[in-house]
């Protein structure tokens, strides 16, 4: 074997480790996109406590199952990438622009996170935050979703 068989043979294996690293990175991110999932909050929702409960008694596992983000693999892809036929050139066209880009999300309204915030009355649902506390009542909360696409903020703690 030569020295120029062990170059090629260790650069061979090394672009093979390296694009399967590489492979495994974009799969996992197109998984994240997909679900519409950053990659901080499938860290923090893969590490919720099963014990944990909130106010309405969901356990977070159940309410982290899911983004309430997330209202179909199309959707959360088009919303990244914008239309289907643009998904493999890097441009901004066909992308939402003005001051609400990045700012309002469309937001599964089946989701438990969106039930909770529904039914409390509140912007934020918080635990530690006393009745009288509340910012807004059902109905002009409910005023200020219709006003917008999505103006729930689904903290849930």
């Amino acid at each position: 074997i030569t020295a120029l068989d062990f170059f090629i043979i260790f650069t061979w294996i090394l672009a093979l480790l390296l694009g399967s690293m590489v492979s495994c990175f974009a799969i996992f991110h197109v998984w994240l996109m997909s679900h519409a999932f950053t990659t901080i909050e499938f860290c923090e929702k893969r590490r919720a406590d099963d014990t944990k409960r909130n106010a309405q008694g969901y356990r977070l596992k159940e309410l982290y199952a899911r983004s309430p983000y997330s209202i179909s693999w199309y959707h959360n892809v088009s919303h990244v990438l914008g239309p289907w036929y643009l998904w493999l050139v890097p441009t901004r066209t066909g992308m939402p622009g003005g001051s609400i880009a990045g700012c309002v999300f469309d937001v599964d309204l089946t989701h438990p996170l969106y039930q909770c915030t529904m039914s409390s009355g509140r912007a934020v649902p918080h635990d530690d935050q006393p009745e009288s506390a509340s910012t807004s009542s059902t109905a002009e909360h409910d005023s200020l979703l219709a006003d917008s696409p999505v103006d729930a903020v689904l903290a849930p703690y």
